[in-house]
């Protein structure tokens, strides 16, 4: 079974190494380190803005249930879900 590396108390910033541009209303990031390309639809863009400062988990969490309509534990359990690949990607760092 995969392990987690983020909890509801992990605090969350976005890695100092990534350059983030808007096409067509999707936001396309480099990792200057591995120069590595990705892309972020309109929900994973939100999740990107709300990291605009250091953030815990939880009050991610709290604020994408408030803002989209559907099962809040499902809302939860797919942006733990995008939180631990962008941390696996190096696109965000764990402060704490």
């Amino acid at each position: 079974m995969k392990k987690n590396i983020l909890t509801t108390d992990s605090i969350l910033a976005r890695a100092d190494d990534v350059v983030v541009n808007e096409v067509d209303g999707e936001k396309v990031m480099m990792r200057i380190e591995s120069g590595a390309y990705y892309g972020l639809d309109s929900i994973g863009g939100d999740i990107w803005d709300l990291l605009d400062e250091p953030r815990r988990v939880e009050e991610l969490l709290d604020r994408l249930v408030e803002t989209y309509e559907g099962d809040p534990d499902a809302i939860r359990r797919d942006t733990l879900e995008f939180l631990e690949s962008l941390a696996k990607e190096g696109l965000v760092r764990l402060v704490r």
